[in-house]
């Protein structure tokens, strides 16, 4: 369940006016309901940028071994230094993208259901 969330997390980012993945982002939040679990937060602000220390934090609950959590908001931070954020939000979406492709790898270290 927890990898499921942090995928529809990801997945809201990189396809957020997809009405099948708005779906989907719905479904999960019935899911989490449902088990009981913390639905994910929205990690993006309203100009597209990505929100570190909120996405840092949701590690917290996917993560029970704590190197594998540091491992993982080290990969997220590197990924966050490398973006730009300036100009229009569609720049800054596309920004916020890329920092998601980067920080892909840290879903292996997610704890299994």
């Amino acid at each position: 369940m927890k990898t499921l969330v942090l995928v529809a997390c990801l997945l809201a980012v990189v396809y957020a006016a997809n009405e099948k993945v708005t779906r989907f982002h719905e479904n999960v939040a019935t899911c989490s309901q449902e088990l009981n679990k913390p639905p994910a937060g929205p990690e993006i602000d309203e100009e597209g940028k990505y929100i570190l220390e909120k996405g840092l934090a949701d590690f917290d609950n996917l993560i029970s071994d704590e190197a594998k959590r540091n491992q993982a908001k080290d990969t997220v931070r590197k990924c966050y230094e490398t973006l730009e954020y300036k100009g229009p939000k569609e720049a800054n979406t596309e920004q916020t993208m890329k920092g998601v492709q980067c920080a892909l790898p840290t879903v292996a270290l997610i704890d299994k259901p």
